[in-house]
């Protein structure tokens, strides 16, 4: 009994870790400004969001090593996948 209590405590732990992260990513905002005159917006502050970004793939590569990620590995797959995505 002990040991199913730990598995579900450690499982509990990563699926709020994960839920954790999303939440970061919905409330983040991102500036654009203006590229001298050619009418075409950049994004500014990339330093944060990079730094945010690069916190989260190794977060979540971390994560998806875990023997606990089993029961929701699908949905920390498709996180990890939307993380690189950005990265590139």
């Amino acid at each position: 009994l002990e040991e199913v209590s730990a598995t579900a405590s450690k499982e509990y732990s990563l699926e709020k870790a994960l839920a954790s992260m999303k939440a970061e990513w919905a409330d983040a905002t991102f500036n654009l400004v203006p590229y001298r005159d050619t009418g075409v917006s950049i994004l500014s502050g990339v330093d944060e969001v990079q730094l945010l970004l690069d916190d989260h793939v190794v977060k979540v590569q971390t994560m998806s090593g875990s023997p606990f990620v089993k029961a929701f590995l699908e949905e920390m797959t498709a996180w990890e996948k939307k993380l690189i995505g950005m990265q590139d």
